[in-house]
């Protein structure tokens, strides 16, 4: 109670609106659902917050802050938790000061565990009852999600967004057993606010009949937390589930992936160097994935084996747990039936090959017998820093570094040649040594809106950029590209651009993987 009290008297002090904008190093977790709200037949709903610490000689300071429902004010606080201690916080909604619901958004620049529990406070004959809400990392929201397995008296339903601007989300529930669309609801979410929509069912489809197995839909302009609870009609107690990636909502589309390297003629010339790191202990190539359900992927090469790390905003990357296998410098392919190949060199400079692996996801990959693609012979053995890109005829077109010392004679030393692929990087065929300038390494092509072609690459100590109508020659680049950000101690670009107009370029450093964001975009 100690804990509750102190939470209570600093929460005045404190302005929830104005808070900076989280460190990369903080671990963030959000309880979608929280309440301190009246209830039918006279119940009083409270969540019950509890936190450990599992550092063994650090204290933990953990922000609390509500994300609140529209028309409820937000609140805030912190709590300090001692090292291999926990602390359990009951009706913390109310000690927050504030009343009604929202979600909890939990900070701390240390890690920490959390989970909570909603529930009324019942009788001594029958007990309490109510929910477990788990406390979920941010890359848990999706752009495009599916709630399944509903089944129940009544199901309610909720969306949490945790980003700065309003983000607009469309649901629709289904007969999951028919697959018959029942009801359809438009629904916007305010910056940094959270909303529930009660008796799924009856708002939605007041004029169905009750079913026994429902599925929601959801779409959203910008990722949000979306959750539901099926409640038992006869004891009211519930479940709480929460949204899984709907990736065949994009997946199925061929092509979904390509307007996310596809440029504005006028855009994506210049750059801002972004504070910190999106993923640090690597300084390996970075390639920048999205996902079908709107999440971005980073891959970057670590000493046990290729590393990622999953964002819903691009800036605050989530690494996923393990490696993805022996891969390095990596290209990627999208295939039409879904999922990746991913291109690697394999072997000493001089002898090198591409190697290939597959995956339905992204996480899990199988590895392709055989090679892929021995470079050329005026190439000298070497196909580093891989990149793709799909043409317009479907061909698929590979860049890589070759020749680095000038010792294959079949163009200028230390620049990207090509290759071309008509099975999806299955098999590849030598191009003639593209017209790129003597040392433009480190190729990530892009397409451009009129039809044209972007190379990223470095030269010396900078990022340039330049053109070509059939992605083949770039008569522009070496000395003559147009520079687009400083490259001291950066290396291997990587450029994308997101729904919402962003563009960012992600490179390596000694210290990790940094990330610029366009400054010519309009935003």
């Amino acid at each position: 109670m100690n804990h509750v009290r102190r939470i209570a008297a600093v929460t005045s002090a404190l302005l929830w609106a104005t808070l900076p904008s989280p460190a990369l190093s903080e671990t963030v977790l959000v309880v979608p659902a929280a309440a301190h709200a009246s209830g039918a037949a006279g119940t009083l709903w409270t969540t019950e917050l509890a936190l450990f610490n599992p550092s063994p000689s650090a204290s933990a300071r953990i922000v609390i802050r509500l994300l609140p429902r529209a028309g409820e004010p937000g609140a805030e606080a912190f709590v300090d938790v001692l090292p291999r201690r926990g602390v359990t916080l009951p009706d913390i909604v109310g000690s927050l000061g504030a009343s009604g619901g929202g979600a909890l958004r939990l900070s701390s620049e240390s890690p920490f565990v959390a989970s909570s529990r909603t529930f009324n406070g019942g009788s001594p004959v029958c007990g309490t009852f109510g929910v477990a809400v788990p406390a979920v990392p941010l890359s848990a929201a999706v752009t495009r999600g599916l709630l399944h397995g509903l089944s129940g008296a009544r199901v309610n339903a909720g969306l949490v967004n945790d980003g700065e601007a309003a983000v607009s989300a469309t649901l629709r529930i289904l007969d999951a057993t028919s697959g018959a669309v029942l009801g359809t609801s438009e629904q916007t979410v305010e910056g940094r606010s959270s909303l529930q929509v009660d008796d799924l069912l009856r708002s939605l489809a007041p004029s169905a009949p009750a079913m026994t197995q429902l599925a929601v839909e959801v779409s959203a302009s910008s990722p949000l937390l979306a959750w539901a609870t099926p409640i038992d009609g006869t004891s009211g107690d519930g479940s709480f589930l929460l949204a899984v990636p709907d990736a065949g909502a994009a997946a199925g589309a061929a092509g979904w992936w390509e307007s996310w390297f596809t440029l504005p003629l006028p855009s994506g010339w210049a750059f801002r160097v972004e504070d910190g790191l999106r993923y640090s202990g690597s300084a390996g190539v970075p390639r920048i994935v999205p996902l079908p359900d709107g999440r971005v992927r980073l891959y970057t090469p670590g000493q046990s084996g290729l590393k990622s790390a999953t964002s819903t905003d691009g800036l605050t990357f989530v690494p996923d747990a393990g490696t993805r296998g022996p891969m390095t410098d990596c290209a990627v392919v999208y295939l039409a039936a879904g999922g990746y190949r991913f291109l690697w060199p394999d072997g000493p400079n001089g002898n090198q090959i591409l190697k290939s692996a597959t995956s339905p996801d992204g996480l899990l990959f199988t590895i392709e017998s055989g090679e892929r693609f021995r470079p050329g012979p005026g190439d000298a053995g070497i196909s580093q820093v891989p990149h793709v890109i799909r043409l317009a005829d479907d061909r698929w077109r590979l860049s890589y570094v070759a020749d680095w010392f000038g010792t294959g004679g079949a163009g200028p030393r230390n620049n990207t040649r090509t290759a071309i692929s008509t099975d999806e990087g299955l098999t590849w065929s030598v191009e003639n040594p593209a017209a790129t300038g003597i040392d433009s390494v480190d190729p990530d092509v892009v397409k451009v809106e009129d039809g044209s072609y972007r190379l990223y690459y470095k030269h010396h100590s900078a990022f340039r950029a330049a053109t070509s109508p059939d992605g083949f020659a770039y008569p522009s680049s070496g000395e003559a590209g147009r520079t687009v950000l400083d490259a001291a101690e950066r290396f291997d670009p990587a450029v994308i651009r997101f729904p919402d107009g962003t563009i960012r370029v992600y490179f390596g450093t000694p210290a990790g993987v940094g990330s610029a964001v366009a400054t010519d975009t309009g935003r």
